[in-house]
């Protein structure tokens, strides 16, 4: 896993700002990230999908169109 550098876009859905989904088989400080919810764990399966919304579900990929 690998630490983020953009600014969390909002939400296309609900306008909330999204938060990192990180991908692999998470560690125990990815684990405690993801219970503080500073990042949304994501599976091992690695999918285009960057960013998750913790309100809606809504996912999207870094160069979707807002």
């Amino acid at each position: 896993m690998t630490e983020e550098s953009a600014d969390p876009p909002p939400c296309p859905e609900c306008g909330e700002v999204m938060t990192r989904i990180a991908y692999g088989k998470p560690a125990r400080a990815a684990r405690e990230r993801a219970a503080r919810g500073e990042i949304i764990l994501g599976g091992c399966i690695r999918r285009e999908q960057r960013w998750g919304c913790r309100t809606c579900r809504a996912k999207r990929a870094d160069d979707q169109a807002l």
